[in-house]
């Protein structure tokens, strides 16, 4: 059975994306910001690396040298954020650049069919563990 994307569904996910990135972000008064995780001293940076009017381009990865959280073996993830549009979805994961919706057969050996609902799955993840257990956003200079 082809797979059908639920486009709904991931269009939802893009927008609580869009949103959480936005509260994580507005602490940091538009520059990158290091969200403090459990009281520890491990965190996730998000570097905001391009910005134009209409888009922007953040990465989000876990701050290194912190044997807290490296035993997740979080992978760094590109996030483009539409603020048009106010959606937010992972252009690139862990290196990989974006899956297509519906790939060819060269690109189903490698990723599964719903390999960009399962990125931004994962990112909405991280996002709502950083805003239930992130004790500060702070702006730093990376």
């Amino acid at each position: 059975m082809r797979y059908k994307i639920d486009l709904p569904a991931m269009m939802a996910d893009c927008e609580a994306n869009y949103q959480s990135l936005q509260r994580l972000l507005a602490g940091a008064d538009g520059r990158d910001a290091c969200i403090l995780l459990d009281g520890r001293d491990s965190g996730v940076v998000l570097r905001v690396c391009e910005q134009t009017p209409y888009t922007s381009l953040v990465e989000m990865s876990v701050q290194e040298g912190q044997a807290t959280l490296a035993r997740l073996a979080a992978p760094k993830l590109l996030i483009r954020l539409y603020h048009d549009a106010r959606m937010a979805e992972v252009v690139n994961f862990a290196g990989f650049r974006t899956a297509q919706l519906r790939g060819e057969a060269a690109d189903r050996a490698l990723f599964h069919s719903d390999e960009k609902v399962q990125w931004n799955a994962f990112l909405a993840e991280w996002l709502r563990y950083c805003l239930r257990h992130g004790l500060a956003a702070q702006s730093v200079l990376i």
